[in-house]
């Protein structure tokens, strides 16, 4: 049998293609910033070969929602360019990757993503799709930081 990789950085190395596989939450909770900029990286570039985006980041959401967060960010990035002014957009991104690094509040998140969604109305067709994708990646962000509980 083969011994595990013990850190992400042993991962990435021996095997980019099974990181997601082995990948766990004792993994992301080691790894540096420069590891965990490295696996959203390999990632995001595995996410863009899938047919369903969608599909691929539950997937990935399973093993963590901070590398899901961040991979969901960078798909969104490649449709901004359709937006007259994707200003609004952008900070949501930056807002949801923040707080998903600690560096933003829950409020600072719904602040962002509103900010977006409040542009949509202007907007048609793929502008608009590329406006609520932005705002919602900020949004959904915000249901990591309040998991549902199970009901009788």
């Amino acid at each position: 049998m083969t011994a595990q990789p013990a850190t992400l950085a042993e991962m990435i190395r021996d095997n980019p293609s099974l990181v997601l596989e082995r990948l766990s939450p004792r993994h992301v909770n080691a790894a540096s910033a420069s590891e965990l900029e490295t696996l959203s990286r390999s990632l995001e570039a595995w996410l863009l070969t899938q047919s369903k985006a969608s599909e691929a980041l539950g997937v990935i959401a399973q093993r963590d929602h901070r590398i899901a967060t961040w991979c969901a960010a960078a798909i969104v990035r490649t449709v901004l360019y359709v937006l007259p002014d994707a200003e609004t957009a952008r900070a949501a991104l930056r807002t949801a990757e923040q707080y998903v690094a600690g560096r933003a509040s829950v409020d600072d998140c719904m602040r962002a993503g509103s900010a977006a969604y409040a542009g949509q109305d202007a907007l048609t067709g793929s502008q608009r799709d590329a406006l609520l994708a932005a705002s919602l990646v900020a949004l959904v962000t915000l249901s990591f930081a309040f998991p549902r509980t199970k009901t009788a």
